[in-house]
């Protein structure tokens, strides 16, 4: 899950959160979650940074895209992922991480 600015590029920005619900000149406007799906689902995660300053997350994949997640607050959750064994691992205020497990 991601509350902040995101962005997919492949040797340029391709695509960004705030991109959603603009027009650009299309026939209708963006959809940014549509479009980052298109580009991303089936492919494969080659490389995972996270840089622990800031907290942003590049996930580098296997057909050349990158998917930057940028947190823009320093007060508010900005991302939080779960894994299979239902560990959460959450960018909390302040470029703090929070990680525990659900044991439902």
């Amino acid at each position: 899950m991601v509350e902040c600015l995101w962005r997919v590029l492949a040797r340029s920005i391709l695509l960004t959160s705030e991109d959603h619900q603009h027009k650009f000149g299309l026939p209708s406007p963006l959809d940014a979650l549509s479009r980052a799906s298109e580009l991303l689902v089936g492919d494969i995660v080659s490389d995972f940074i996270l840089h622990e300053d800031s907290l942003d997350l590049v996930f580098s994949f296997s057909r050349g895209h990158r998917l930057d997640i940028l947190p823009t607050s320093a007060g508010y959750e900005a991302w939080q992922i779960v894994s299979p064994q239902r560990q959460h691992i959450i960018a909390i205020g302040g470029g703090r991480l929070h990680t525990y497990t659900d044991e439902t």
